[in-house]
């Protein structure tokens, strides 16, 4: 009922990385094991959607996928790419009314321009077997104007550089092992980020960028220095639940996030699961737990932390051709932190739809809400709530796009102060996907470039 099972990582959204296309095994497939023209054009749409769907996230080349076959019980077959050596980014640029800008001069009120999370890497892929690859990938973060605020930049320490450190791993990807090491995207960014999907803001209540980080030293976001592999699992199918990966993840000695000296957690563990059920919606759990053996310690509890760090997500998601909406739930302890970067524990929950109106044209919504215990002395007033709306004009799915999001603060800070209302208008531009090759445009550019010249 079970095999460990590997899907070749580079950079993933909600499902894991993209590896390249396996070849089919040489023992012929019978016929009744041969799925239908309806359900290859189904689990065409499927991945298509997937595709564009996860084009909206923090990684554009991620996708949806499905097993195409009875044949392939023992993992999930995906849209790959065969080629050893490729380069791909993303352009962000935005111009914010009353956001928040980061300089050397502190924090500044207004309306300014600056880059959006623009990114460029590589990923290099060796297929030594038929079925099996060694792969591994590097992406950076840079800025291109100016240096907003965001809590899903980078590291700690990191804002504010041109450039900033995101992915960087190593693994294997064989039909029966799958392993990474390196800086990857968390086994709880797989459920908790199925609303870290607006252009601009989001991604604040669920814990996936925690303490002012990336989630690198916590292990829910870009998790530093991690360990991952995946169990293929097929036991809920009698409950009309489709074969499912059970995602593990391990780190240890990680800085703990705003503790003043070095201080660090001991042994981290995360696990999640996605399900999807054959009535054409998903669910997923996922739990994170970073331990903290010095309790004590004086910068420990000054923080305002009383135990283990520990994170726990459950979410839902539906769609079709022309809509998305999810949602996620999460309680979190010792993880979060408050406006003056003090711990708080509590409930957190996000919201996302899209919906297109008319080609081309997209409606998105959603929010974030984080309400601290009220017995947490760290708590005070202070709350997320925040209600997003926007607009989305694509110019190729979600990989360029012209967008503009309205972001209605009503939380409020520790002291109470009350949150403040933002629009950003931007656009977004990615190469190295799809027909949008890197070295395919240089070359076209070059041969335009002759044209005009002769």
């Amino acid at each position: 009922m079970f095999a460990f099972r590997a899907t070749a990582a580079a950079i993933e959204a909600d499902e894991g990385p993209k590896p390249a296309q396996r070849s089919q095994p040489a023992e012929p497939e019978s016929q009744d094991l041969a799925p239908s023209p309806k359900d290859q054009a189904e689990s065409t749409a499927d991945i298509k959607r997937g595709i564009d769907d996860a084009a909206l996230n923090q990684d554009p080349e991620a996708a949806s996928r499905r097993v195409l076959s009875a044949f392939a019980r023992h993992g999930d077959e995906s849209v790959g790419d065969t080629r050893f050596f490729s380069i791909y980014g993303s352009v962000r640029v935005q111009a914010v009314q009353n956001g928040v800008r980061a300089n050397n001069d502190g924090q500044k009120e207004g309306f300014a321009f600056g880059d959006g999370g623009s990114r460029i890497g590589t990923k290099l892929h060796w297929n030594f077997t038929g079925r099996s690859q060694l792969f591994g990938l590097m992406e950076a973060g840079f800025n291109i104007f100016d240096v907003f605020s965001s809590n899903a930049s980078s590291e700690e320490g990191d804002q504010g550089r041109l450039l900033n450190p995101r992915l960087y791993y190593v693994g294997l990807d064989t039909p029966y092992l799958f392993a990474t090491f390196g800086k990857n995207w968390s086994t709880y960014y797989k459920i908790a980020g199925m609303t870290d999907r607006f252009a601009v803001f989001g991604g604040s209540a669920a814990g996936v960028y925690n303490a002012g980080t990336d989630g690198g030293a916590s292990g829910t976001g870009r998790a530093s220095e991690v360990i991952q592999t995946r169990l293929y699992l097929d036991w809920f199918s009698h409950l009309k639940v489709k074969p499912f990966n059970l995602n593990v993840q391990y780190q240890s000695n990680q800085p703990i996030p705003q503790v003043d000296g070095i201080i660090n957690y001991g042994d981290q563990y995360g696990a999640s699961a996605w399900f999807d059920t054959e009535a054409g919606w998903g669910f997923g759990v996922a739990y994170n737990l970073s331990r903290i053996d010095d309790r004590k310690a004086p910068a420990i509890v000054a923080a305002g932390i009383d135990g283990d760090d520990e994170a726990l997500a459950l979410s839902t998601r539906w769609s079709g051709d022309k809509w998305y909406a999810s949602a996620v739930w999460t309680r979190q302890k010792n993880h979060a932190t408050n406006d003056l970067d003090l711990y708080v524990d509590g409930n957190g929950a996000e919201v996302y739809a899209q919906w297109e109106f008319r080609p081309s044209w997209w409606l998105v919504g959603g929010g974030n809400w984080f309400e601290a215990d009220e017995q947490d002395p760290q708590a005070g007033q202070y709350e997320i709530d925040q209600t997003i709306i926007g607009l989305r004009r694509t110019l190729d799915s979600f990989n360029r796009m012209l967008y503009a999001e309205y972001l209605i603060g009503n939380g409020s800070s520790f002291s109470g102060e009350s949150g403040k209302n933002q629009l950003t208008l931007g656009i977004r531009w990615d190469f190295g996907y799809a027909q949008h090759r890197s070295f395919d445009t240089v070359e076209k550019l070059y041969e335009d470039t002759k044209k005009l010249l002769r």
